[in-house]
């Protein structure tokens, strides 16, 4: 029981606090997840080397990278609505692209208001009803770790959804552990005892 409540703290730890670190203060690399990701695989490796079940050691897997991609995008979604700055920008220019899956992917450029180029790309800022002229509030980071975003109403439901999984995450570890300590059967139990008195 000790030993899994660690694994499974410990754990859990690693793949939420890393994955905010890389999209906070992390390389540019690690800002998409890939911090809680090399996290993940190796709590992974871990349960297989102590010959936990393979059903479990699977889920910690598939919830493990799942909060690996989900946790930088609320904590990103979370800073910059804290600390980030409000402008304004025009949209310039829509251009529609129809994807291989049927979808329509659009795309957008913005200007400052006094026509210069705005040279990083926006997140949410090209919606469906976005038209040419239109003006769009988005947050910059003051920092410029964090990529700028349309302002908009916050994702609860990615938010309570990532809390979910991170409550998930430490069960299954506490399961993995808990499993790989294997009891002696009844039998094997009887055969143990007859040998030492007969010894």
């Amino acid at each position: 029981m000790a030993e899994g409540t660690i694994v499974a703290v410990m754990g859990t730890l690693l793949v939420v606090g890393s994955s905010v670190l890389g999209v906070l203060a992390g390389p540019a690399a690690f800002r998409s997840g890939a911090a809680g990701v090399v996290c993940t695989l190796a709590l992974a490796l871990y349960l297989l080397i102590v010959r936990a079940g393979r059903v479990l050691v699977g889920g910690v897997v598939v919830v493990g990278l799942a909060l690996a991609v989900f946790t930088p995008r609320v904590a990103a979604e979370i800073a910059l609505t804290e600390r980030g700055h409000r402008q304004d920008v025009i949209v310039t220019a829509v251009q529609s692209e129809q994807s291989t899956q049927g979808r329509t992917d659009r795309r957008c450029t913005f200007s400052w208001a006094d026509g210069e180029p705005v040279p990083v790309a926006i997140r949410r800022g090209c919606q469906a009803h976005t038209t040419v002229g239109e003006r769009v509030t988005v947050l910059f980071d003051p920092g410029g770790v964090l990529a700028p975003r349309a302002a908009g109403r916050f994702r609860t439901g990615r938010l309570l959804g990532t809390g979910l999984l991170a409550l998930v995450l430490p069960v299954l570890c506490f399961l993995a552990v808990a499993r790989s300590y294997c009891l002696p059967s009844e039998t094997g139990s009887r055969t143990v005892l007859r040998r030492v008195r007969s010894g």
